[in-house]
């Protein structure tokens, strides 16, 4: 096997073969090494709230003072660039459960998306 990468003295491809005994069982991905650390950019679209407020002169007739709704959504999507596609890793994620572990993954899923709405009517 040889791995996808580059020479550090020039630059060059890597063209350096491995057995796929050292690949998978000689600690390639167990420890921080180059197999496991990704460059954690992301492009996201964190939260979006809509809202909108009925007119009054629509809501005298039927005895409502007002009437709003607004629809909420959260973690409705994010792109990990440098991340190898299908890798499903989100790096705002505490994989290890405490708040300076951020960016560690500890068998962790992405964020989960959540949508909401609210209906508020005043009489």
């Amino acid at each position: 096997m040889i791995i996808p990468g580059v020479k550090l003295a020039d630059g060059t491809p890597n063209t350096t073969q491995i057995t796929a005994s050292d690949f998978y069982f000689n600690n390639y991905y167990f420890f921080g090494d180059e197999g496991r650390i990704y460059d954690g950019s992301t492009i996201r679209l964190q939260e979006v709230s809509l809202s909108y407020r009925l007119p009054k002169r629509l809501l005298n007739k039927v005895g409502i003072k007002s009437a709003s709704f607004a629809l909420t959504g959260n973690n409705l999507w994010y792109r990990a660039l440098y991340f190898p596609k299908g890798l499903n890793f989100d790096t705002d994620n505490l994989g290890l459960g405490v708040g300076n572990g951020l960016g560690f993954e500890f068998l962790t899923g992405p964020s989960s998306r959540r949508l909401g709405g609210t209906l508020r009517l005043t009489f």
